[in-house]
């Protein structure tokens, strides 16, 4: 992700003691794929890549007609999902069709 640190500052309101801990696991992910989550017939194709870990990006990646499908479909997949290392990338809760979902 351009822009981000390697290693990120950890929360505020961590324990001072956690904090070394965080940063040696968030610095642990070199290398991470995206992929579309529009586009689930990939998803176990990305985990078997080997990437450090698996990033479903259901914002940008994904058409806004086919938002709703690709997150249903990402849901299932991840409710099957039994390892580590997968992120889902969303649209901020701030944007106009977020807050329509929510309402």
């Amino acid at each position: 992700m351009p822009g981000l640190p390697i290693a990120p500052r950890p929360p505020e309101d961590i324990d001072p003691g956690r904090a070394l801990n965080y940063r040696r696991r968030m610095s642990a992910y070199r290398s991470l794929l995206f992929v579309p989550g529009s586009r689930h017939d990939r998803f176990g194709k990305a985990v078997a890549a080997g990437a450090d870990a698996v990033i479903i990006d259901l914002e940008d990646a994904v058409l806004p007609a086919e938002k709703d499908k690709a997150r249903a479909e990402t849901l299932a997949w991840v409710g099957n999902w039994r390892a580590r290392h997968l992120g889902i990338r969303i649209n901020s809760p701030r944007t106009a069709p977020h807050a329509r979902r929510i309402a």
